[in-house]
C-alpha cells in the first residue's frame, strides 16, 4: 500500500472505468473509458511537479534507482514492454522455436524495445 511520502511514477494513463470487460480482465489499459493526465490535466504536462492520481495506477520507485533513470519507463517504457509482450504471447503460441524481431529506430523507445525484447527470449536486428 502506498503512503504519503512514497516516491513513485505514474504512466500515461491515470485512471479506467472498473466497469467493463477489458478492466475486469487486467486489461485496463484498453479500457475506452480511460483517462490520461493529457486530457485530465492538459495544461501541466510534463512539467507539473505534482499530480493526484488512483493508486493503483501508481508504482513504487526503489530507492536504490536514481529518478532520472526510473522515467523513462513509465512512457517509452510502458509502451515497449506492452507491445514486446503482447508480440511473444502471440508468437508463442504459433510457433515453438527461437523468436525475432526486427526494430527500426534505436530512439528513445527502440533500445528499451531492444532491452525487454532480449529478456524475453527473442533474437534481435536494429535499423536505425
Amino acid at each position: 500500500m502506498r503512503k504519503v511520502g512514497d516516491v513513485v511514477g505514474v504512466g500515461f494513463i491515470k485512471d479506467s472505468c472498473k466497469n467493463c470487460r477489458l478492466c475486469w480482465s487486467g486489461k485496463e489499459e484498453l479500457c475506452k473509458n480511460v483517462k490520461n493526465p493529457l486530457t485530465v490535466f492538459p495544461d501541466l504536462g510534463g512539467f507539473g511537479t505534482h499530480i493526484q492520481v488512483p493508486a493503483d495506477w501508481t508504482f513504487p520507485i526503489p530507492k536504490n534507482i536514481p529518478l532520472a533513470e526510473a522515467a523513462p519507463l513509465f512512457f517509452a517504457g510502458s509502451t515497449a514492454f506492452n507491445a514486446v509482450s503482447k508480440e511473444y504471447e502471440r508468437l508463442k503460441l504459433i510457433h515453438n522455436r527461437k523468436l525475432n524481431l526486427c526494430v527500426l529506430g534505436l530512439g528513445e523507445v527502440g533500445h528499451l524495445v531492444v532491452k525487454f525484447a532480449n529478456h524475453f527470449g527473442f533474437e534481435v536486428t536494429v535499423f536505425s
